[in-house]
């Protein structure tokens, strides 16, 4: 029976619950959802990695998520800052389904600056997930618990982006004992960001570039889209019809190099009340991220 919140809760063993979770290890007895799980015939893959990326590796999130989803492939991630986040606004934007699986109770707002993104989710045909009980905070032993029901979910995971003891590499552990494909990103072997990837390609990951690759990996008919990949650039795309203020800003913001909320105050001269709101609105439009130290990156 839904809640008055339209979380409901589904037990091992019911009808509906989910048949890619009951190969876990230690499956969960109850999950509380919100939203809508995909069913078994729709293939769904895992997109993970840091919380504090660079420019580099939120350009590859956001290209795979949105070919993946063009593609007819639903995203699956944990809803964390960095690459979790623009994975599964990525999604959002282009026009596909993405799930967030909670290291909380499905009540609990975490990280609180989502909250407009996790209602979008959910608005746009996707869900949320959780099972920990109702009430519980963002424990830290929650998190290995949820990296395996993202891998569950899960035809295969990709890792976008991990240092040494990134929760990423928990994910892939998982996906790897469940007999699923880990796929991580080549990056700079000096950099601290590359080194989740080289731990993983020593443990038979597979090198990907792009959705299609994915694709392939997984065994997933279909094609990504018009989505081109290239690891110096950016996704050419449409630009957005916006007016105003809001256009301004949009095109002050930028694909490579984050802009701090004070320089954007400085640059447009306009109030920081009515520039947070004008970063809201591109942000609830899939339109830019933001990064720690209130930083802004175009999607």
């Amino acid at each position: 029976m839904p809640s008055s919140d339209g979380v409901r809760i589904v037990s091992f063993g019911d009808p509906d619950y989910p048949t890619a979770l009951k190969s876990v290890p230690q499956p969960p007895e109850r999950l509380w959802i919100r939203g809508t799980l995909p069913d078994a015939r729709t293939p769904a893959v895992g997109v993970v990695g840091a919380r504090a990326s660079d420019s580099y590796g939120d350009e590859l999130a956001a290209q795979i998520a949105g070919g993946l989803a063009r593609a007819g492939v639903v995203v699956v991630s944990g809803g964390a800052r960095g690459i979790d986040g623009i994975a599964h606004r990525a999604a959002l934007q282009a026009g596909g389904r993405t799930v967030v699986v909670f290291g909380c109770g499905i009540d609990v707002v975490y990280p609180s600056e989502h909250r407009e993104l996790f209602e979008a989710v959910v608005a746009k045909g996707g869900a949320l997930v959780s099972e920990q009980e109702p009430g519980t905070g963002p424990l830290r032993g929650c998190f290995p618990a949820r990296n395996r029901i993202i891998a569950g979910l899960s035809l295969g995971v990709v890792v976008v982006r991990a240092e040494v003891k990134s929760g990423s590499l928990v994910t892939a552990r998982f996906a790897r004992e469940m007999d699923r494909p880990v796929m991580t990103v080549p990056g700079d072997v000096r950099d601290a960001l590359s080194a989740g990837a080289m731990e993983l390609f020593g443990k038979g990951a597979r090198a990907v570039r792009d959705a299609g690759d994915i694709l392939r990996v997984c065994g997933i008919e279909g094609k990504a889209g018009d989505v081109h990949v290239d690891v110096h650039g950016y996704e050419e795309r449409p630009g957005p019809q916006l007016e105003g203020d809001c256009a301004r800003l949009f095109a002050a913001l930028d694909h490579r190099a984050p802009k701090q909320f004070d320089e954007l105050v400085e640059t447009l001269a306009v109030p920081a009340p009515a520039l947070a709101r004008l970063l809201t609105t591109l942000e609830l439009q899939g339109l830019c991220v933001q990064q720690p130290g209130k930083y802004f990156l175009r999607v």
